[in-house]
């Protein structure tokens, strides 16, 4: 239960280090063979080295070797349509600044709160070098949290899926409305015969054979074909027995980012790197503590985010009494523009000291989403909370 007497403290940014991770610096495991591109690069010159290293987020850096930004596939993706002849500078994206003598531990949180996959490593501004998620992964892997945990404890569920015979468009508006990069695909049954990343569409959509990028983006293409003629056929999963240690050994042998949960092959829910990571931040975690993230909410004014911290913050409050939370990840995405009105759509997920909770609410007020939000979480924390007793109770009635 959690400590009532000192209610966590929401902090906005990076807070208190992973301890096996607080001694490392990132000097120690940062990459220096990465692939990076220049502020007058054209997009489509940036895609090429994209595609052909497959690493879709290139630092943008300057001829004196000076950091100008992060060019990312993913959010360029999003962002709309444009031309393959613009230049990089002015679509790349602002990123956290990371040292070489900063922490792992603090690239940890860097990388969760901005969603990417590397980061680059500046010396008096000069780039030096990425560090990569998958990294620290690796580095982290035999942390003693992940002893006997169940991946069913870490995956994301419900989880979404497409089938085989869906249109690509599907694929596509579904990772973009639910802020993901990987869906299982199932055929009539419902059994696992594929999965489709956004590196896949990536490939498959290949800027050379149209002069905008928009057509990723949401915008009609000419060609739809169906997901199975894009997806990977012999998607890499684990059984819902199995432990974290043996989903991190798959991906980490295999390449991979996530990886499916199955039930007699049928997807129960993803474990992503993404996950992972946040687990790891969680873990080290204090109880006086509460990592927030908010992402796609970048542009919102300072008022409305100070009142949607207010919202996070109560309810916090409240679950604290319950179970200490430590995490709390938060993606908005805003669609159905009317006039000058938005949908908001909003994710939640709540790490604690005992449960993983996700919760997803949709309004035309951003507030009252969250609020709907946070209540869900809350009714969950209540509803485990009973189960928890409940099965208590019937342990020692059978032992009477």
């Amino acid at each position: 239960m959690g400590d009532t007497s000192s209610i966590p403290k929401i902090l906005r940014g990076v807070t208190m280090p992973v301890e096996k991770l607080s001694k490392i610096t990132v000097l120690e495991i940062m990459d220096t063979d990465y692939q990076m591109v220049k502020p007058d690069s054209s997009l489509s010159e940036a895609i090429g080295v994209m595609l052909k290293h497959k690493q879709y987020e290139l630092p943008v850096v300057a001829s004196n070797g000076m950091l100008q930004g992060l060019l990312s596939y993913y959010s360029l993706a999003k962002a709309g349509r444009m031309t393959m002849n613009e230049k990089v500078d002015g679509l790349q994206l602002n990123i956290p600044k990371m040292t070489a003598q900063d922490t792992v531990s603090r690239a940890a949180e860097l990388l969760l709160s901005s969603d990417h996959r590397l980061l680059p490593v500046t010396r008096n501004r000069k780039v030096v070098g990425v560090i990569r998620r998958n990294r620290i992964i690796e580095l982290a892997s035999d942390l003693e949290t992940w002893k006997g945990m169940k991946v069913t404890e870490l995956m994301h569920q419900p989880v979404e899926v497409v089938n085989g015979s869906d249109r690509l468009t599907k694929a596509k508006t579904m990772m973009r409305n639910l802020d993901i990069r990987t869906i299982p695909v199932v055929d009539k049954k419902g059994f696992l015969t594929g999965v489709i990343g956004m590196s896949d569409i990536i490939s498959y959509l290949r800027p050379k054979r149209r002069k905008q990028l928009g057509d990723f983006s949401g915008e009609k293409i000419h060609f739809d074909p169906e997901v199975q003629d894009v997806m990977i056929s012999y998607p890499y999963f684990v059984e819902q027995g199995a432990t974290v240690d043996d989903a991190i050994q798959v991906m980490q042998e295999q390449g991979i980012s996530s990886i499916v949960i199955t039930k007699d092959k049928t997807p129960l829910g993803v474990v992503s790197n993404s996950d992972i990571l946040e687990f790891i931040v969680s873990s080290g975690r204090k109880q006086k503590q509460v990592f927030v993230n908010i992402s796609g909410l970048e542009h919102e004014d300072l008022d409305v985010m100070d009142g949607l911290f207010g919202i996070l913050d109560n309810a916090l409050n409240k679950i604290n009494k319950i179970y200490t939370p430590r995490v709390l990840n938060i993606h908005v995405n805003t669609y159905n523009y009317e006039g000058n009105e938005a949908k908001y759509s909003v994710h939640m997920r709540l790490s604690t000291t005992k449960h993983l909770y996700i919760t997803k609410t949709v309004n035309w007020d951003p507030f009252k989403a969250f609020a709907d939000g946070c209540d869900n979480l809350y009714a969950q924390v209540i509803k485990k909370k009973e189960m928890s007793k409940n099965h208590k109770t019937g342990k020692n009635h059978k032992k009477k």
